[in-house]
């Protein structure tokens, strides 16, 4: 039992470094998919997915960036994000993470 309590206390540990630590990050929507990249790749992110929100308290998300299987990388990236910087662009987030996805194979006006 102390042996699965010390390996949670490590892997929420290792889960909140990361969290502190996430570079800096370009992030879009085009309709169908995100777009995830370093900064100055804004328009052209190297990597394709899904954005879910785990956590929401208003001027703080933390999102799920899932890449789709052709991109390389590592297949989850954990995003913190806050209102303070983005107060222009938080309520267009806002709505977007949140917006229906259409499925698989249905034409959308990015398509179009």
């Amino acid at each position: 039992m102390v042996t699965a309590g010390i390996v949670l206390v490590l892997a929420s540990a290792g889960f909140c470094w990361q969290l502190l630590y996430t570079p800096t990050t370009s992030l879009r929507w085009d309709g169908s998919f995100w777009h995830l990249g370093p900064p100055g790749t804004e328009g052209d992110e190297p990597a394709a997915g899904q954005v879910d929100v785990a956590v929401d308290l208003g001027a703080w998300m933390l999102l799920r960036f899932t890449r789709d299987t052709s991109t390389p990388g590592r297949s989850v990236t954990w995003l913190p994000t806050q209102r303070w910087g983005l107060e222009a662009q938080w309520h267009a987030l806002r709505c977007a993470v949140y917006s229906p996805r259409s499925p698989p194979g249905v034409a959308t006006k990015a398509d179009l």
